[in-house]
């Protein structure tokens, strides 16, 4: 399915008619917020301290808002940059042409555009499978797909205007030259050119747009009043896949992402994030509310075929009907509705079965479940949560004349063991 933003200025510009078939997503104030918020959420280690240098912020804004350029010059590349191929075949390039350690020299650069990108297609899915689901029904009645009236849009004005960001005037950065490569290996064929275009008019006219209407009180006002749920919602940190929560997942995606380009894959990184909580109270039992769904992250992108592996039950050996697929095709986040009520007052057990295949040609060949309940919640939750956290990341010794730089601020001796622990568990990257 092909999901697009839309390039708003630039494409009136052009005299482009947007197709109001397409899906909508975050609009790229948002998304370079998200990244932003993200490295909050991200452990102390040294990938959390790579992505805080201010020197590399031009890296993180134009990863963040890279994808959306495709759609802007019409090209293929956009809908690719999205999802975990690409970003698989960029960790190859990485390992294959720039010295280790990452965090340290131009390696750098590429980690800060490169989670960039994944923040971007992960933030979309959890922003698309919860907070723009639940709007289609609450704000349906002005609901719009034509461009400057989109949801995408006037979220993104509706941000800016309750953060202040403002990312005009960010130095344009691409590894034009490297990427035509890094897209030929997925199946792209783009040019360095196309590439530099698009970036350009995501710069000047998408991220201007957002920032320039989010600063103008009649814009937000105008906004606001057509999508009045979401203007409520946008940064509740509790409501389902708002940005706040996009950010807390985006940073699992990111640690998973940071393994991969070490060479390291384990258990951490199969499960992500998880709506419901586990153990969380005060599931909806009402199947028609989208908040009555279940959400499973996955760190690599789940191929089709997902819903013969799920299994979902309760103590009283009810077996609960439902559909589950991905949300967009390669994407990680599968969404299971149910097809009939959940039991009120009841723990709701969900299975995922062996053999879940990926779209990287990976299997899941180890059971996993998680629990949440339908009785009442005694107040406010965090809508997600990562059920296998890091209990580490992959660790860099600092420069010989470079004195103590502990991973986590843990000393020399347990980052040592963590190196090991580490390559106990060393896998495929």
């Amino acid at each position: 399915m092909r999901r697009a933003a839309p390039v708003l200025a630039a494409v009136v510009a052009a005299g482009l008619v947007a197709d109001p078939g397409v899906g909508q997503a975050n609009g790229v104030n948002t998304h370079t917020w998200i990244s932003f918020h993200a490295i909050e959420h991200l452990p102390d280690g040294e990938l959390k301290r790579l992505l805080a240098d201010p020197t590399l912020a031009a890296m993180i804004v134009n990863g963040s808002i890279f994808p959306d350029g495709g759609y802007a010059v019409d090209s293929e590349f956009g809908e690719t940059a999205h999802w975990g191929p690409f970003h698989a075949a960029y960790i190859r390039w990485m390992q294959a042409n720039l010295p280790e350690p990452y965090a340290r020299g131009e390696a750098r650069r590429h980690v800060a555009f490169l989670m960039g990108l994944g923040s971007h297609g992960m933030a979309d899915q959890i922003f698309d499978s919860m907070f723009m689901e639940a709007a289609r029904g609450y704000d349906a009645a002005n609901w719009s797909d034509t461009l400057l009236d989109s949801f995408d849009t006037a979220t993104d004005v509706m941000l800016v205007d309750a953060t202040g960001v403002d990312y005009r005037g960010t130095e344009q950065w691409l590894p034009s030259d490297d990427l035509p490569g890094m897209f030929a290996e997925v199946g792209i064929t783009v040019d360095s050119s196309t590439l530099l275009d698009a970036q350009n008019a995501m710069h000047t006219f998408v991220l201007a747009y957002g920032a320039a209407n989010g600063r103008d009180p009649a814009a937000v006002m105008r906004y606001r009043a057509q999508y009045p749920w979401a203007s409520a919602h946008l940064m509740d940190p509790h409501e389902p896949g708002s940005p706040p929560c996009e950010g807390e997942v985006v940073a699992a995606y990111w640690l998973t992402l940071w393994d991969r380009l070490h060479g390291v894959d384990g258990p951490q990184n199969q499960i992500i994030a998880t709506y419901p909580p586990a153990g969380s109270d005060g599931h909806p039992t009402d199947h028609r509310l989208v908040e009555a769904q279940v959400v499973v992250v996955f760190g690599h992108g789940i191929a089709a075929g997902v819903a013969a592996k799920i299994r979902i039950t309760d103590p009283t050996g009810k077996v609960y009907g439902f559909t589950a697929r991905p949300f967009y095709s390669e994407a990680n986040a599968v969404a299971i509705r149910p097809t009939e009520p959940w039991a009120a007052n009841e723990t709701i057990t969900v299975e995922l079965l062996p053999g879940i295949a990926t779209v990287d040609n990976l299997t899941y060949d180890q059971p996993w479940s998680f629990e949440f309940t339908t009785r009442p919640a005694s107040g406010p939750r965090d809508p997600t949560s990562d059920p296998t956290p890091h209990e580490g990341e992959p660790w860099t010794a600092p420069p010989a004349s470079g004195g103590c730089d502990a991973a986590g601020g843990a000393g020399l001796g347990a980052a040592l063991l963590m190196l090991r622990a580490l390559r106990r568990r060393r896998g495929r990257a």
